[in-house]
């Protein structure tokens, strides 16, 4: 959550993107804890609703629209559907429900606050729990946006439930991911792009991974951060090699540069 301050008037404000006064940081996981694959509980959403209240802030999205219509009928469900009561009994604001392509285009911003690429036509790729949002945009303008059921807690409950990976389970859950990428890909290679741009926990732990796999070969310390860290393509199979080669949770967690909270679900968001 980026509460927003005015930014610095050396462009128009249409050409602006908003800065971030303020940065606070909790990883609940929507989801958790059922076989329901679309089923969002009680314990993250308490969780987000605590972090609401430490801030004073006046607009909230949740989103995208389809995965909550998705949700089964519960609690946490009319907390949702029932907008009111969210607003005036739990938190205390505007409460909008965003679609997917709004999701995408505010990863874009987001991404704008950390990466010095405002003049650039950037493709941004976020792979969330869900879902995954491929947008390609310059200047805070999309050009094209995607939200694809291509999350990495989606997939793991799809091909890799159990804690030993199952034969066939890589392959199969590639051939899911490449089909369902065929159209994103095709809007990013007919509109271009200058940088590509990885964002998300998920991207964040295979960039950390490569990092270290670099420190361990070169002598040289792991960086205290891994914004605007550059990977090659090399490097990224490389980790994903070595996290499909573990046949069990527990060895997956055993990855250097692996925060092991990650281990149960990096390997469908690698």
């Amino acid at each position: 959550m980026l509460p927003r301050e005015v930014p610095p008037p050396s462009r128009p404000i249409s050409q602006r993107a908003p800065s971030a006064s303020t940065r606070f940081s909790i990883r609940p996981r929507a989801g958790i804890g059922t076989r329901s694959r679309a089923a969002l509980f009680q314990h993250p959403l308490v969780l987000q609703i605590k972090l609401l209240q430490s801030f004073k802030v006046f607009r909230v999205w949740f989103g995208p629209q389809a995965a909550l219509r998705r949700l089964p009928r519960n609690d946490c469900l009319l907390a949702f559907r029932d907008r009111r009561w969210l607003q005036k009994r739990e938190v205390g604001v505007d409460v909008e429900v965003v679609s997917g392509f709004e999701e995408a285009r505010l990863i874009h911003l987001g991404v704008l606050q950390a990466v010095p690429a405002f003049d650039q036509r950037v493709a941004v790729i976020d792979i969330g729990g869900g879902s995954t949002e491929v947008v390609v945009g310059r200047q805070g303008e999309i050009a094209n946006a995607r939200s694809l059921k291509l999350g990495a807690i989606r997939l793991t409950r799809r091909y890799f439930a159990d804690d030993d990976l199952a034969g066939g389970a890589v392959d199969a859950c590639r051939r899911d991911i490449r089909t369902a990428l065929v159209p994103a890909v095709r809007e990013v290679e007919r509109t271009g792009y200058d940088l590509a741009v990885g964002s998300s926990g998920t991207i964040e732990a295979v960039c950390e991974m490569v990092a270290t796999r670099r420190a361990t070969k070169d002598g040289t310390p792991v960086p205290r951060t891994f914004n605007n860290l550059t990977v090659t393509r090399g490097e990224v199979d490389g980790v994903v090699k070595r996290l499909a080669k573990a046949s069990t949770v527990k060895e997956r967690a055993r990855t250097p540069g692996l925060d092991p909270r990650r281990a149960d679900i990096i390997l469908a968001g690698a």
